[in-house]
């Protein structure tokens, strides 16, 4: 059971009698619950909790890029139904599906095809003034700083694991020192500039 804010926001956002609003595993950074309506049909209530210090507004990026998606028949995603800002709720429709735990081909597949449909509209109308990712990388030393900082958190984790401290320090680090100086290399040949923003054309 959710408590009664939580069922107001279904409430309202659905604008329909609801039978049951339940907590769902999922979601990621975020809180992830699942409405049932009184008719049968399901909705996705997500929950985006506001964090110090982070200025990143999630629930806008990701319900302005399913509305645009949407718009595009070619591409499958959730629709965007309604968000409360106010409060930090969006409702989306429901998918049912679970994790892939144990990817396959088909899987591997499945995820490049779906990138290659994103890359095919996007000189589409609107596409131009979509927000940047929450993690999105405009160039390499933005790339190198992203791993950077995921590399030091897996180092804290290290202290206590042996094996990972061996893999970071005798394999992920020699080659993530590498391959930086592969890509500088590249860089510089090509003439572009390694540490500024690739240009949007």
């Amino acid at each position: 059971m959710c408590d009664e804010r939580i069922l107001e926001v279904a409430r309202s956002l659905a604008a329909q009698p609801l039978s049951a609003v339940e907590r769902h595993l999922g979601g990621g950074n975020n809180r992830l619950f699942r409405a049932r309506t009184t008719d049968g049909r399901s909705y996705a209530l997500k929950e985006y909790p506001r964090r110090t210090g982070d200025p990143r507004d999630r629930l806008s990026v990701e319900y302005g890029a399913l509305e645009f998606l949407s718009q595009h028949k070619s591409i499958s995603v959730p629709r965007a139904i309604a968000a409360d800002r106010t409060n930090g709720f969006a409702l989306y429709e429901w998918i049912d599906g679970g994790p892939v735990s144990q990817p396959s081909d088909r899987d591997v597949d499945a995820a490049l095809s779906f990138a290659a449909s994103l890359h095919a509209i996007r000189h589409a109308a609107g596409a131009e003034t979509l927000p940047l990712a929450s993690e999105a990388c405009l160039s390499g030393a933005e790339i190198v700083a992203q791993v950077g900082r995921r590399h030091e958190r897996f180092k804290l984790v290290a202290q206590s694991e042996p094996r990972l401290a061996q893999f970071l320090t005798m394999d992920f680090g020699p080659i993530a020192e590498a391959t930086e100086a592969w890509s500088r290399a590249g860089y510089k040949r090509l003439g572009w500039s390694f540490d500024e923003p690739i240009p949007r054309e």
